[in-house]
């Protein structure tokens, strides 16, 4: 069987971006990227014989996914435009709470692109991206182009020159778009931050931008490295080299070193993200021929923000303090948690979306970290 992880490289490509986030994050370590995404590197990996091959520099170059041809929140509200249709509601939210009234027009990965895959070329990929993504996923082209056009350039390139090396064919590109979008979004969102705030773009109707959610500057929250000491972290151990499946791969890269060293903040802004890259996924899933990781990588954010919230409330009473207590970051989650949700369940029997969702997805539905999420409802007064 073959797979695709979303993340076991790119160590190479992201330490561009770290000079700037050590500015704005006050890290002082030299790990890629302050908002690394483990979905970042395509790598193409055999259950028998990992593929050891893979460029870091250039991470989705081989055709990876087999394509076939208290701050303020710029909108209080929890709702974007008019979805397509009555969704039904996962158990996970609450249909009476801003997690549960989130809704937003959802990805249709049955719109023909054919036309712009036929008439491709090289020379337009920009032009190329914005059809298909415009066709499929337009709040995914919103988030694409708001990175573009941000200044928070990881280097001399724009965010999708940065993470699309192989631009020779139309499946190069679509192979990219989940971490096109992922990587632009933390472009956008990154440029739009400040030392002691931080911005988080949801839809074009809705953002926050949230204050003292780092661990620096004056900042409220604690490493989320620390969740790699809680009692949650046995039940899914952290891969060991060469592991893929059936561990948390995740954990490696972003619960240590610089990465791990960061606060809530951007472990909230990584969350933001693997949500697009699995409406990404959604939308272009036709094109999929192998199974790809789209929907572990957000269930395990969504974990880690529960083992986040738990141990605050438990052991950092400050961090839990801020966290709980502001409007901003608790409708910011709540939002976010919600997203997450709705594409969930628009996936669910998707099955080249996921590798070990099934797993992942019952550590999340853990009664007492679920517990967490409730705790935060019932602090924004939802009935």
């Amino acid at each position: 069987m073959r797979f695709l992880h979303r993340h076991t490289l790119r160590l190479l490509v992201i330490s561009l971006a770290t000079i700037l986030v050590q500015g704005c994050s006050g890290s002082d370590d030299t790990d890629p990227d302050g908002f690394t995404n483990a979905q970042d590197t395509t790598n193409t990996v055999d259950t028998s014989i990992p593929d050891s091959s893979t460029n870091p520099g250039d991470t989705a170059s081989n055709n990876d996914l087999g394509i076939s041809d208290n701050g303020s929140n710029t909108d209080s509200g929890t709702t974007s435009d008019p979805g397509s249709g009555p969704i039904n509601p996962s158990d996970e939210v609450d249909p009476n709470c801003t997690d549960g009234l989130y809704t937003e027009i959802l990805p249709d990965p049955n719109a023909s692109i054919q036309s712009a895959i036929s008439n491709y070329s090289s020379n337009g990929y920009m032009e190329f991206i914005q059809s298909i993504l415009e066709t499929r996923f337009p709040i995914g082209w919103y988030i694409l182009e708001g990175g573009l056009q941000s200044n928070a350039g990881f280097g001399p390139n724009n965010c999708v020159d940065t993470f699309l090396q192989n631009k020779s064919a139309a499946s190069d590109v679509i192979s990219r778009l989940s971490t096109l979008v992922h990587e632009c979004g933390h472009f956008f969102n990154l440029g739009n931050m400040s030392f002691d705030s931080s911005t988080y773009y949801i839809n074009p109707t809705l953002s926050f931008t949230c204050n003292g959610g780092s661990n620096q500057f004056g900042g409220k929250t604690f490493s989320r490295s620390k969740l790699l000491e809680d009692e949650y972290q046995s039940q899914f151990v952290p891969c060991e080299s060469g592991q893929f499946t059936g561990c948390d791969s995740y954990a490696s890269l972003y619960l240590t070193g610089q990465m791990g060293d960061q606060g809530f903040d951007t472990l909230l802004e990584e969350t933001v993200q693997y949500v697009n890259s699995l409406a990404t996924g959604y939308a272009f899933h036709d094109q999929y021929v192998w199974q790809v990781s789209e929907r572990d990588g957000i269930l395990t954010f969504l974990w880690y923000v529960e083992r986040y919230l738990r141990m605050a409330r438990l052991d950092y009473p400050e961090t839990y303090a801020l966290i709980s207590g502001d409007a901003c970051w608790r409708s910011a989650i709540l939002t976010v948690w919600g997203r997450a949700w709705l594409f969930l369940e628009e996936t669910k029997d998707i099955q080249n979306l996921g590798l070990d969702d099934d797993l992942v997805i019952n550590l999340v539905r853990a009664p007492e970290l679920l517990e967490e999420i409730e705790r935060l409802r019932d602090l924004e007064g939802c009935p």
